[in-house]
C-alpha cells in the first residue's frame, strides 16, 4: 500500500511525545495547518461511520471577523520551546502459503523496514482562558452578523474556536524511507504446468519540509452564538 502521509506520521509521534492527556486534535494535512491559529473558527464534520474520527475544518474566519469593533485579538500565551526527538527504526516479517484446490501453491516471504527520524523545536501558544470573560464583556457580536455564521446556524452545524495550538518553532525537514524485500516460490497445475521462483526488492524515500511556525495540533472550544456570543471552554 501507500505509504502514509509522512506529515501525519511525524505529527502522530510528536503528540506521542507531549500530550500524555490526549486533549490535542492532530493537523491532518500541511496544506490546512494554517486554517489552525488560535481564535480562529472551524466547523466540525461528524463521522459518516465508526471507523471515521470526527474532522474540523477551517471557514476562513476569525474571531475578530464577527465581532465589533473589529480590532486585533489579544495576545497569546508562548510556553517554553521544547526540543523533541524521536526516532523509530522498524521492521515487519511475514510468510505464507495459500493453496487453492486444482489451482497449485503459493508460498512466500516479505519483509518491510521503516525508518523515521524526527528532531524539532515545538512550543505551545494558548489563549488564557481569562481573556474570554474579558471580551465578552467588551464586545458585541457584529450586525448584522456575518452571512457564515447564519449560514452554518441554516445547517445546524456547531461553530468552535481554536483555543491553543502546538506549532514548530523552526523549519525542520523529516525524511521518510521504507524497504519492501520478498521472495516467493509458485507452481501453478493445470493443462499446463509451470513453476517458477522470484525475488524482490524496492526502496522508496520521501521528504517533507514543515516550516517554521507550522500547527502541528490544536484544541477547541464551542462558540455560541445567539443571541449573543460565549464560548463553552
Amino acid at each position: 500500500g501507500a505509504m502514509a502521509s509522512t506529515f501525519e506520521g511525524v505529527v502522530k509521534r510528536v503528540i506521542r511525545e507531549l500530550d500524555h492527556g490526549g486533549k490535542l486534535i492532530p493537523v491532518d494535512s500541511l496544506q490546512s495547518s494554517a486554517g489552525f491559529q488560535p481564535y480562529c473558527l472551524l466547523r466540525r464534520k461528524l463521522p459518516m461511520s465508526r471507523f471515521q474520527k470526527v474532522r474540523y475544518t477551517g471557514i476562513n474566519l476569525s474571531i475578530r471577523d464577527i465581532l465589533e469593533p473589529g480590532a486585533p485579538e489579544p495576545d497569546v500565551k508562548q510556553s517554553t520551546p521544547i526540543r523533541v526527538f524521536d526516532c523509530t527504526d522498524g521492521e515487519a516479517l511475514g510468510g505464507g502459503e495459500l493453496e487453492a484446490a486444482g489451482q497449485g501453491r503459493l508460498a512466500g516471504k516479505a519483509s518491510v523496514s521503516e525508518y523515521l527520524r524526527i528532531s524539532m523545536k515545538v512550543c505551545t501558544r494558548k489563549v488564557d482562558p481569562n481573556v474570554w470573560d474579558a471580551m465578552k464583556r467588551e464586545r458585541r457580536l457584529r450586525q448584522p452578523e456575518h452571512k457564515v455564521l447564519g449560514q452554518l446556524r441554516n445547517c445546524k452545524s456547531d461553530v468552535f474556536v481554536v483555543t491553543e495550538v502546538l506549532q514548530t518553532q523552526e523549519e525542520v525537514t523529516v525524511s521518510q524511507t521504507q524497504k519492501h524485500e520478498g521472495s516467493g516460490q509458485f507452481a501453478l497445475l493445470g493443462a499446463l504446468s509451470f513453476q517458477g521462483q522470484g525475488q524482490g526488492r524496492r526502496s522508496r524515500k520521501k521528504k517533507v519540509s514543515i516550516p517554521a511556525d507550522t500547527v502541528l495540533a490544536f484544541q477547541v472550544a464551542q462558540l455560541l452564538v445567539d443571541p449573543d456570543w460565549d464560548v463553552l471552554l
